[in-house]
């Protein structure tokens, strides 16, 4: 099946498949999104990240990231935040967002 698919802060489906298909991006299994949700930082530490400190099993998987805080939108010229949430500001989510955001023209906070 063909879709977007949302998952939370744990791996999903699209990147624990194991054996042969652990090689295929998400676009060759047949994705048409991936929508990360989940929370912007956890006890105060950024959970969006420069760079993952984790073992990886696949990059650039997800196509969009939202928060409590804001929207944002995976690009190839890096994270670029859509729509910031309400209670939210951009100083907030610059300062809890440890990598550098793209702002989308017309979004203001």
């Amino acid at each position: 099946m063909k879709g977007v698919y949302i998952s939370g802060a744990a791996r999903t489906s699209i990147a624990s498949f194991g054996g042969s298909l652990a090689q295929l991006s998400p676009v060759e299994l047949g994705r048409i999104a991936v929508i990360e949700a989940m929370q912007h930082t956890a006890k105060g530490t950024p959970k969006i990240m420069r760079k993952c400190s984790l073992s990886l099993t696949g990059m650039k998987c997800v196509d969009m990231i939202i928060t409590e805080k804001a929207v944002f939108e995976g690009t190839e010229q890096g994270l670029l935040l859509t729509e910031i949430m309400p209670g939210s500001s951009l100083t907030d989510n610059q300062q809890s967002t440890e990598a550098e955001l793209l702002v989308a023209e017309g979004v203001t906070g």
